[in-house]
């Protein structure tokens, strides 16, 4: 597996991170997305991610999911 972090944005202690990502079989690309994560700092200075949309750059538009 290929990761290529696109850009992170950090405010306080809340980051929003885009990926570029990809699976192969030799020369083969098997898979690729574009992917978000949102990740919150720990007391201890650690990032844990708690939202990890791995096609989530490439939602459509109009293609949002909200709860109610």
């Amino acid at each position: 597996m290929d990761i290529k972090t696109v850009y992170c944005l950090v405010t306080g202690d809340i980051a929003l991170g885009r990926s570029e990502w990809s699976i192969t079989d030799g020369d083969k690309v098997q898979i690729s997305a574009k992917g978000i994560k949102v990740m919150k700092q720990q007391a201890d200075g650690t990032w844990k991610i708690i939202i990890d949309q791995a096609f989530g750059a490439e939602a459509k538009p109009g293609g949002l999911v909200t709860s109610t």
